[in-house]
């Protein structure tokens, strides 16, 4: 999908400032390029496509997780596990696909906007600033989605904290009062 994008660019040499430097070809700036390649095809390949694979896959997944619930069968461990991985699943889905809405929009009008457009005050570049840190913040927050969802990952989690706590820890055994032993935590 990216193969046009590496002849689209022509690379010179500045003697000037002694530097290679590049342009665009005349047929990448081009309105009807940018609007067939950046704004069609990238939406269709990179969003379209794979928005639509996971919403019906994520219908599938609630669908099932419903029919689990109306059967009400006595959970064992492992059920309820695989029923906290698929709620994880259904909750990270649906937040990428809400955080990711506004990246393909953003696709969009880099396609059809002409670049001095996109100059600091305008609403398109606090759009494009908004759509960027949605992107980031889809990444970073499938910690605090598992950490919710997930019952198995909260408690590994909690585990791995309280080792971490107790490495400065040291535990002695005093032999004191007719040979019992107790224990002390001194740091």
């Amino acid at each position: 999908m990216y193969f046009p994008r590496y002849f689209e660019n022509r690379f010179y040499f500045d003697e000037e400032a002694s530097v290679y430097l590049y342009t665009y070809q005349d047929w990448a700036n081009t309105f009807s390029y940018r609007v067939v390649y950046i704004g069609i095809l990238y939406y269709i390949v990179y969003y379209l496509i794979p928005m639509t694979f996971l919403v019906f896959a994520t219908y599938k997944l609630v669908t099932t997780l419903n029919e689990t619930r109306k059967k009400k069968e006595v959970m064992t461990k492992t059920k309820r596990n695989e029923k906290d991985l698929t709620l994880s699943l259904i909750v990270v889905v649906i937040i990428f696909m809400v955080f990711q809405i506004a990246n393909p929009i953003r696709r969009l009008l880099v396609g059809v906007l002409d670049t001095s457009q996109l100059v600091c005050g305008t609403f398109y570049y606090y759009f494009f600033s908004i759509s960027l840190f949605s992107v980031y913040m889809n990444s970073s927050i499938n910690f605090v989605i598992y950490c919710i969802c997930g019952h198995r990952f909260r408690m590994r989690f909690l585990n791995m904290l309280k080792c971490y706590s107790q490495i400065g820890t040291i535990k002695t055994s005093v032999v004191a009062n007719g040979g019992s032993k107790v224990t002390k935590d001194t740091k």
